[in-house]
């Protein structure tokens, strides 16, 4: 490549810099060096000569030269070098006519400088030939400011191209006229675009429109909509393209993806942990089942003497497993679901029991401030509920701490009765009949403005200095969680009564009434038709230390008990023995019971048989309601729930005797 340079009022140290840094991009230079300001001005040099011209000027002279110099040379970029480059004064020279700026400190820019404004000067002949085509299609030129093309149909030349398309190819070396559609769509080869335009071209098709990459500047791509239609002049056909820029658009479509993408990962990061921690749930449940009931049955077999020597430290594992227990289904109970669920509402609730250990809980703090508290269950209609215990726990604890705190003398007084039908016509709960548990004191009582809102978040009765004021809002939100009621009454000076109210749902079946004890939880399908009652159980569960614990526990009641630890050798112990009885957990080794259950249904030897699932997982309404289309009931694992097993399969004896 050769370069014709002309270096003008540049000092010869940095003329002689200038040379050599052209010359080690492998540019052949030609210059001549022009000393005088005024030979300018004397038009003695042919301005189409020269490539580039290089000005330098001192700031004194408020650079009067340089406007000379760019009018002189109008086809030939016109830098000016400097050693004081400032901002100003490069937006100064700027608009005087310089087409760059540098310093000798920045002397290693001036070869791309001059690639780049040569490769822009060397096809201002050829865009203008182009552009001087626009009278052929002058209709063109009010469209759009996007990109315009125009191509040759037959060929796919480039016809015309309006500023803002010749604007992108300014920095690409590249002659315009020679322009063809994959040098614009990136993602198109001539012959590709040459069959996209087929159906414009044989009028299949008025126009095409379609999202791709387009090159500019440099190379850069980017992300354009493009619309093609076919144009006919004088007799021949061309392509009109209009390209579209939707890089901001596109950029944030692309983000909304990534970021849906990354809450998709997430959420499946989520559902793997929450899938984990329930299994979890499940194998620990299980095990410390297999604890507190293998203490049980080693401290019952013991001799008198060994039970009252061992009985401490017998006592301390089985409260440790029942603390861990409970401790489990507290951490993992569904507390964030908004809606009442049934696995909230499994725990079977002994109402009496509860009040005397609330009573025992709160009478050290009434004996404390001087207090009389009593509790009283003699109105109850039933024993149990089936219901949350954690949340009744936490609802209760809260009105009775509320009642002792706002209390200065006088008494505090629970009552747990069943409601009356005046009541229940005030409230709405899913059930027929409800029981109340009512929190009364002879505090100082809510003022009756206040009653409407003392269960918003952050709310305290005005003569109330104590507490956050979350206790009620968290006891109401509760309460909505099991499907209940809370109201309050109250009057200045005399006190308040708060009343939960929680749905009695109708007893899951008369016979097996007497099994609803401790803390069991079941479900019970009365459609199934159970046979007569025998005495040989088969246990399905993949933990061996439980089947172990569970066997010799059923053999107390039941003749014979049979433990297995596959699906496989539960059929084999089916064709084996005469089973009058299946108890199967879920899970078993990672695959449910489902399957199992239904091949026992729908073989005529075994359909019979009753068959009682008996899980430490935590299931779902759509879970449990697949489940009892296939068993006769559901019991959950957790403290005091082999019991609970032993009544179940005994009241379905029971039932089938009657």
């Amino acid at each position: 490549m050769k370069l014709h340079l002309l270096l003008i009022n540049v000092s010869e140290d940095y003329c002689s810099q200038i040379i050599e840094c052209i010359e080690t991009e492998g540019i052949n230079v030609d210059y001549l060096i022009m000393e005088h300001p005024e030979d300018v001005s004397q038009r003695a040099i042919d301005n189409n000569y020269w490539d580039a011209v290089i000005l330098s000027e001192e700031s004194s002279s408020s650079f009067s030269l340089l406007p000379v110099v760019a009018k002189d040379f109008p086809n030939s970029p016109v830098i000016f070098f400097t050693e004081n480059l400032t901002k100003n004064v490069f937006h100064d020279l700027t608009n005087r006519g310089a087409t760059d700026c540098m310093s000798p400190k920045d002397l290693y820019r001036l070869p791309t400088i001059l690639k780049r404004e040569l490769s822009t000067g060397k096809s201002a002949p050829q865009k203008e030939l182009i552009t001087n085509s626009s009278e052929l299609f002058s209709d063109i030129l009010n469209l759009s400011s996007e990109s315009i093309f125009v191509f040759d149909a037959e060929t796919l030349r480039c016809h015309y191209i309006n500023k803002t398309a010749a604007n992108n190819f300014k920095n690409r070396n590249i002659d315009l006229e020679e322009i063809t559609p994959s040098d614009i769509f990136s993602e198109y080869t001539t012959k590709s675009f040459k069959k996209l335009v087929q159906p414009l071209l044989e009028e299949q098709q008025k126009s095409i429109s379609l999202c791709t990459n387009i090159v500019r500047g440099v190379g850069v791509v980017f992300p354009a909509e493009i619309h093609l239609n076919k144009i006919s002049y004088d007799g021949k056909s061309y392509i009109l393209a209009i390209n579209k820029d939707i890089s901001s658009s596109w950029y944030k479509v692309r983000k909304l993806q990534r970021q849906r993408k990354i809450a998709a990962q997430y959420l499946s990061k989520h559902q793997q942990k929450e899938e984990l921690l329930v299994n979890a749930a499940h194998d620990m449940r299980t095990s410390l089942q297999s604890i507190i009931l293998s203490n049980k049955l080693l401290f019952d077999k013991q001799p008198g003497d060994f039970q009252k020597g061992f009985g401490k430290f017998q006592q301390a594992i089985h409260f440790s497993g029942k603390h861990l227990l409970n401790y489990i289904n507290e951490f993992f109970d569904p507390s964030n679901n908004d809606e009442t669920s049934k696995d909230i509402l499994s725990d079977s609730l002994d109402l009496d029991s509860f009040a005397q250990k609330l009573y025992l809980v709160f009478k050290p703090i009434a004996q404390r401030n001087g207090i009389d508290f009593n509790y009283e269950t003699s109105s109850l209609q039933q024993s149990y509920i089936s219901t949350n215990q954690t949340y009744v726990k936490r609802i209760l604890k809260n009105l009775l701490s509320n009642a002792f705190k706002f209390t200065n003398e006088g008494n505090v007084t629970l009552e747990i009765s069943s409601a009356t039908n005046q009541e229940l016509a005030t409230m709405q709960i899913d059930s027929d009949n409800a029981v109340a548990f009512r929190v009364e004191d002879t505090g100082i009582g809510i003022p009756k403005d206040q009653l409407d809102t003392i269960f918003g978040r952050y709310k305290r009765t005005k003569n109330s200095k104590e507490g956050t004021g979350l206790g009620l809002d968290i006891s109401q939100k509760l309460t909505k969680k099991i499907g209940g009621a809370l109201q309050v009454k109250s009057e200045v000076g005399k006190g308040s009564v708060f009343t939960l109210y929680l749905p009695a749902y109708d007893k899951l079946s008369e016979s097996i009434s007497t099994a609803e004890t401790g803390t069991g939880q079941f479900g019970f399908n009365n459609n199934k038709q159970l046979n007569h009652r025998n005495k040989t159980i088969l246990v399905i569960d993949d933990s061996e230390v439980h089947n172990l614990a569970v066997k010799e526990y059923l053999t107390y009641t039941f003749a014979n008990c049979i433990a297995v630890n596959t699906i496989e050798k539960a059929h084999q112990a089916l064709e084996d023995h005469h089973i009058d009885c299946i108890v199967s957990d879920y899970i078993i080794r990672d695959t449910d019971s489902l399957d199992f259950l239904k091949q026992v249904n729908n073989n005529e030897r075994f359909s019979s048989i009753p068959k009682i699932v008996y899980t430490g997982k935590k299931l779902s309404d759509a879970e449990r309601s697949t489940l009892l289309s296939h068993a006769n009931g559901i019991v959950r694992k957790n403290y005091g729930s082999y019991d609970i097993l032993v009544s179940t399969i005994s009241s379905c004896f029971k039932q089938n005797s009657h």
